[in-house]
This record gives C-alpha cells, structure tokens and sequence, in this order.
C-alpha cells in the first residue's frame, strides 16, 4: 500500500505520460497528471490545476530541473532535487541521488 499519493506534472507532449503509465504498468501508482501538452500551461499552472482538482492541502514536489524548483515554490510546495535527473538546482529543501531515497525523508 502506497504511503502517499503520487501525482505526475510534466512539459511533455500529450499523450506520453499514459503511454509511460501504460508501458511500464504503473496505472496503479499514480492518482493523477497533467502535461503541458494537454493544456498549453506551464508547468506552474499545471502542478497548481492538480492540487485544486485533487484537493490537496499540503504536497511536496520532486523535480530535477531549477524550472521545477520555482514552479514549486510558486505554489509554495517543498522542492526535493532529483539530482539524477537531466538538469541543475542550485536551491532545493532536499536532494536524492536515488529515487529509493524517496522512501526514507521525512517533511
């Protein structure tokens, strides 16, 4: 059993968070998404439309790039540096090197 809910929010095109659900038979994991794709908003907007269609009061925000830093923090959520990932943060709340990592920080 899942211990929070997972949402997913990307700049990608439409369509390609479902077939990254659907390929790696992750449907089960994550409540809800939103893309740039499907809404031309930017990412801000999109992580913003989530939590008021979920009606979530209190989240954090894992991203891997300094854009998802201040879309974070312009909806005043804690930002974790996924330094992993395919960019650069200079100012986060936490860094994981590994996305097992997740499981044990505690917010």
């Amino acid at each position: 059993m899942n211990k929070y809910d997972l949402y997913i929010v990307s700049n990608c095109q439409a369509g390609y968070i479902e077939s990254f659900i659907e390929h790696y038979s992750l449907q089960e994991f994550f409540k809800d998404f939103e893309c740039s794709g499907n809404t031309g908003m930017t990412k801000y907007e999109n992580i913003n439309s989530v939590l008021k269609r979920n009606n979530i009061l209190k989240a954090i925000y894992v991203g891997d790039t300094q854009k998802d830093y201040e879309s974070a923090i312009k909806n005043e959520l804690p930002f974790i540096w996924a330094e992993y990932g395919f960019g650069n943060c200079d100012k986060y709340y936490k860094k994981i090197k590994d996305i097992s990592e997740l499981l044990n920080i505690e917010i």
